[in-house]
């Protein structure tokens, strides 16, 4: 027989449901998901292979600016398309909880490619922008992530030590130069790291000129990079 307080919680529980159903963010249907996101509209998000051109076309200029040795991502980013609505409300919104099935999403990719992890670094905001946000979205993806591939993540070896303006309105070039000279790993704790092999994780790759500057950085401790993100896009999609 239940006690008059698990009456009473689940009083309220099924009244909160009623005032506040979980709804899902993108259709505004009723889900079950924790993280707001129907199955259905999670099915309509265009997935990203390594046969697709623009996964060609961005592992390769990562690749060959020769900091980064592999790219893993899981969606097409598109404006007006459901995974734009999804990374707003991460960014935006704290939605963590999207956030986290990101990264499990990102995780059961690695999981799946056998692609060796030793530790996972989130890019870094500058600490006016996680401060004025509250966190940062990249470490809330590394976690799901982590949880997934059970390696620790690392948040502390690199800072951005110059806050950039947003990268959304720049060109390439003006992409590169915003960031050069933006981030600072720590000597003292990556003196032991050389020889491993590091992800390096983000939400949104476009040019991969804010993950070629964290990966530049790294690598001048003898550290693999793998590149990670929970979509790509064309550079000519407006955010």
């Amino acid at each position: 027989m239940l006690s008059r307080q698990e009456i009473l919680d689940i009083f309220i529980n099924t009244f909160a449901d009623f005032i506040h159903p979980n709804l899902c963010i993108i259709c505004n249907s009723a889900t079950s998901s924790k993280n707001k996101i129907c199955h259905k509209c999670w099915e309509t998000v265009p997935i990203i292979t390594k046969n697709h051109p623009l996964y060609y076309n961005i592992a390769s200029k990562l690749i060959a600016e020769g900091h980064v040795n592999n790219l893993v991502t899981c969606y097409l980013f598109q404006k007006e398309n459901p995974f734009q609505h999804i990374i707003h409300m991460l960014k935006y919104n704290e939605y963590k909880s999207i956030g986290l099935e990101l990264g499990r999403r990102i995780g059961r990719l690695i999981q799946d490619s056998q692609i060796r992890i030793d530790f996972i670094v989130p890019v870094p905001i500058h600490k006016i922008k996680e401060r004025e946000r509250g966190y940062n979205q990249a470490e809330i993806i590394a976690r799901g992530i982590s949880a997934i591939i059970n390696k620790p993540i690392e948040k502390n070896l690199i800072k951005r030590v110059r806050n950039t303006i947003s990268q959304t309105k720049l060109n390439i070039e003006q992409r590169k130069a915003n960031v050069t000279g933006a981030f600072k790993a720590d000597s003292q704790k990556l003196q032991n790291k050389s020889g491993s092999h590091c992800l390096l994780v983000d939400d949104i790759i476009t040019t991969g000129s804010t993950i070629n500057a964290c990966a530049k950085e790294l690598n001048k401790y003898g550290i693999t990079i793998i590149a990670a993100s929970a979509g790509i896009t064309d550079f000519h999609t407006k955010f």
